[in-house]
Parts: C-alpha cells; structure tokens; sequence
C-alpha cells in the first residue's frame, strides 16, 4: 500500500526535480540546469533547490509535440 501511496503522490506533485525531469525528456542533467539558468525550462527555487514546475513543462511539451 505505501508503494501504491508514493506513486500516487508523485503523479499529483506539482514540481520534479531537475535530475527527474531530465531523464523524462531525454536530456542530460546539466542541459536541464543550463535550460532552467536561460529560462527555457520552467522552474522555481525553493531555498537551494530548483525544482521544474510540472504543468507549464508538460504544457511545453505539448506544444512541441504539435509543432512536428
């Protein structure tokens, strides 16, 4: 059950981390920090992390996705 519950956690979070979100797009670690540094991926900092908001990502993605 707890498995169950940290999934679905996950699927309602709304920032991913940059490692994480980098391996969802097929981009190495550091490409997503220089995207985040010039603004093309969408993220906060939130004390020392920076975190990649999820829905305006996914939103991107989409577009991008039309746009082929």
């Amino acid at each position: 059950m707890t498995q169950e519950r940290d999934k679905h956690d996950k699927d309602k979070a709304l920032t991913l981390s940059v490692e994480h979100a980098a391996h969802l797009i097929g981009i190495s670690r550091a490409t997503a920090y220089r995207m985040v540094r010039s603004g093309d991926l969408p993220a906060v900092r939130v004390g020392r992390r920076v975190l990649i908001l999820k829905k305006p990502l996914m939103e991107m993605l989409e577009a991008e996705e039309h746009d082929l």
